[in-house]
């Protein structure tokens, strides 16, 4: 469905259950015009491995929002890596 909104610049996600992370990580990553992410509250199970991954993504360069308040566990890694990513960043909820 999202390979469909490959122009979407807003997105939001949140409260949702039986998610599938995975095929929902890649989707994201198609959006090559996302400026805003929230996946706040959701209940997410993932390695850390495979959150650095999605952040290694080319979408994040042009991230000005991201919200990922109450739903993941972020390691000190993933952090390091939305430092390094996401330049336009302007808003960074955890």
């Amino acid at each position: 469905m999202l390979l469909m909104c490959c122009r979407l610049q807003e997105l939001e996600v949140t409260s949702c259950n039986d998610i599938r992370v995975r095929g929902m990580l890649e989707g994201i990553g198609s959006l090559q015009e996302l400026t805003s992410l929230n996946l706040s509250s959701l209940d997410l199970h993932f390695p850390a491995t495979t959150l650095i991954e999605f952040f290694h993504q080319s979408f994040m360069s042009s991230l000005v929002l991201l919200n990922l308040s109450g739903s993941i566990y972020l390691s000190d890694e993933c952090l390091n890596e939305i430092a390094e990513r996401c330049n336009k960043l302007t808003y960074l909820h955890v």
